[in-house]
C-alpha cells in the first residue's frame, strides 16, 4: 500500500495532539511533538494510520521561510509546570519584575498569556490593547510578552494583507507597535477576531483569526468590544526596571516556553469543554470573561478571580450601572468645559469633580482616577501627558464640542447645566425649541469649597 506524505504544522484531535517545536539550534530545525493524552515524544516524522483512512500517512514538519522562523519563538521541549496556579503565579511575577505594571494589570496580562496558548479552544481570540503613549517601558513590555506569548510575532504596524501572507496554520500571536485608526485598521480588527471571517488571498480562502496585542494611545472602544485594555504607567520608571537584555530574554524563553507548551497539551480539551459563564455581564464582557476564565478551567479560584478583576477595574466590562457612571463623568467634563480660561483638566482633578457630582446625586460610590480614565477612553477621549506628573485632556474647542455632544446625548444640557456665555451651548440650543440661559454647574459648585474651586481653575 502506498504512503501519503503530508506536511503539517500540527494536528488537533479530541484524544491526542501533534504540535511543532524546534531543535534549539540557530538553524531552527523543526520537529513534531506528539501527545497521546498522557505522554509525549518528539520525532522528525510521524506515522499516522487513522481508522477509516484508505491510505497511511507520514507527517513531517513544514518548510518555514527562514526569516519567519527566526522572528517567531517556538518551544524546544516540554517540561512540567506543577499546577496551573504555580505556572500562573510564576509568569505573573516575571511580568511584574520586568514591566513595572501594578499587580492587577500583571495578573490580567497573565491570563491573556495563558489564553494565547489555547487560542483555538476559546470562543474568541484573546485581544489586548496596551493603552498609552510610546515609551521605553512599553517597548520593554512588548519584548517580555514576546517571550511569553505563544508564537508571538512582533510587527511595526497592523496590515490585513501582511497577516494574510503568513501561513494560516502558524496561528501567531500578533504584537503590533503602531496602530492608526482607519477603515483598513477596523477591517483588520474585525477579520482577525472572528472565526467565521474568511478572506481570499492569491486564490486561497484564509481565516486570519488570531490572538493580538496592540499598542494604542487611546482606547478605540467602538472598534474594540470585548477587548482587554491595559493602562500603561504614566510616570517614567527612571531606569528602575531590570535590564531586559538578550540574556534575560533567553532565560525567560527557556524557563516558560516549555512549561506553556505542556500547559497547552494538558489543558486544551478542558478549555474547549469549559462552561464558565458568570451571570449579569454584558455580551462583550461575557465573551472576554469566558475566554480568560475558560483558559484556567482547572482552577476554580483563578476563574472567580478574573471575573472579579475585570469588574473592579472596569476594563470595558460594563454592568447595568455603567451608563450612569458615564453620565456622571460627562457632567463633570461639562462643568470643566465651562471654565473658559481652563486649558486642560487632569484625570486626578476630574476625579475630584466626579466624586462631588456623585455626592450631589446621593451616591455613596467614590471613584478613583484609574476608573475615571477608563471611562474617558470609553467616551472617546485620548488622555495625554500634561506634565511630568499629570495626565489628562487638553480642552481644545473640538474637545469642548465633543463634551457638549455627549452632554446632549445624556440629557444634561437642561436649564441647570447651560451657560449663556458658552459658544457650544448656544450652538446646541439653536437646534432646540427652547433655550435655557442659566449658569452651568451651579449644583456642583455648591458642594465645593472655595479652595477646591480654585484648585480646578
Amino acid at each position: 500500500m502506498s504512503v501519503k506524505y503530508v506536511e503539517t504544522w500540527g494536528v488537533i484531535h479530541p484524544d491526542w495532539m501533534i504540535d511543532l517545536i524546534t531543535d534549539g539550534t540557530s538553524k531552527k530545525q523543526f520537529k513534531l511533538l506528539f501527545w497521546d493524552g498522557k505522554e509525549h515524544y518528539v520525532a522528525v516524522r510521524l506515522d499516522l494510520d487513522s481508522p477509516g483512512e484508505s491510505q497511511p500517512r507520514v507527517l513531517y514538519p513544514p518548510k518555514v521561510e527562514p526569516t519567519l522562523a527566526q522572528a517567531i519563538l517556538f518551544p524546544t521541549q516540554v517540561t512540567s509546570y506543577g499546577s496551573v496556579r504555580d505556572l500562573f503565579e510564576a509568569a505573573c511575577e516575571a511580568l511584574k519584575r520586568f514591566s513595572g505594571l501594578p499587580d492587577v494589570d500583571a495578573r490580567l496580562l497573565t491570563y491573556a498569556v495563558l489564553a494565547s496558548w489555547v487560542v483555538e479552544f476559546t470562543e474568541i481570540p484573546i485581544s489586548v490593547a496596551l493603552v498609552g503613549p510610546p515609551s521605553p517601558e512599553r517597548r520593554q513590555l512588548l519584548r517580555v510578552l514576546r517571550c511569553l506569548l505563544r508564537r508571538a510575532l512582533l510587527l511595526g504596524e497592523a496590515s490585513l494583507q501582511g497577516v494574510s501572507s503568513l501561513p494560516t496554520e502558524i496561528a501567531p500571536t500578533l504584537l503590533i507597535e503602531r496602530c492608526e485608526r482607519s477603515s483598513q485598521f477596523r477591517k483588520f480588527l474585525e477579520t482577525t477576531s472572528s472565526r467565521d471571517a474568511q478572506i481570499l488571498s492569491k486564490g486561497r480562502v484564509l481565516n486570519p483569526y488570531c490572538a493580538k496585542v496592540l499598542c494604542i494611545e487611546e482606547a478605540l472602544s467602538d472598534a474594540m468590544p470585548g477587548w482587554l485594555l491595559i493602562d500603561l504607567p504614566v510616570a517614567d520608571t527612571n531606569g528602575r526596571l531590570p535590564i531586559f537584555d538578550a540574556n534575560a530574554q533567553r532565560q525567560l524563553v527557556e524557563e516558560f516556553q516549555p512549561k506553556f507548551e505542556m500547559f497547552r497539551l494538558m489543558n486544551y480539551s478542558l478549555v474547549g469543554a469549559s462552561v464558565f459563564d458568570p451571570p449579569d455581564l454584558s455580551s462583550e464582557a461575557r465573551d472576554l470573561v469566558r475566554c480568560l476564565g475558560g483558559t484556567v478551567a482547572g482552577d476554580a479560584e483563578l476563574q472567580a478571580e478574573v471575573a472579579t478583576l475585570l469588574k473592579e477595574e472596569d476594563h470595558h466590562v460594563y454592568t447595568e450601572s455603567a451608563n450612569e457612571l458615564h453620565s456622571v463623568v460627562v457632567e463633570a467634563l461639562l462643568y470643566c468645559s465651562h471654565q473658559s480660561k481652563k486649558e486642560s483638566i487632569g484625570v486626578a482633578e476630574l476625579t475630584s469633580t466626579v466624586n462631588k457630582t456623585l455626592v450631589r446625586r446621593g451616591e455613596s460610590l467614590e471613584m478613583n482616577p484609574r476608573a475615571v480614565g477608563n471611562i474617558l477612553r470609553a467616551l472617546g477621549f485620548s488622555t495625554q501627558r500634561l506634565s511630568a506628573t499629570r495626565r489628562g485632556i487638553f480642552l481644545l474647542n473640538s474637545i469642548r464640542r465633543r463634551i457638549h455632544q455627549l452632554a446632549s446625548k445624556h440629557e444634561l444640557l437642561k436649564a441647570d447645566f447651560r451657560s449663556t456665555e458658552c459658544v457650544q451651548c448656544i450652538e446646541v440650543a439653536t437646534d432646540e425649541e427652547e433655550k435655557f440661559p442659566v449658569e452651568v454647574s451651579r449644583q456642583i459648585s455648591e458642594t465645593m469649597s472655595d479652595e477646591e474651586m480654585n484648585s480646578l481653575s
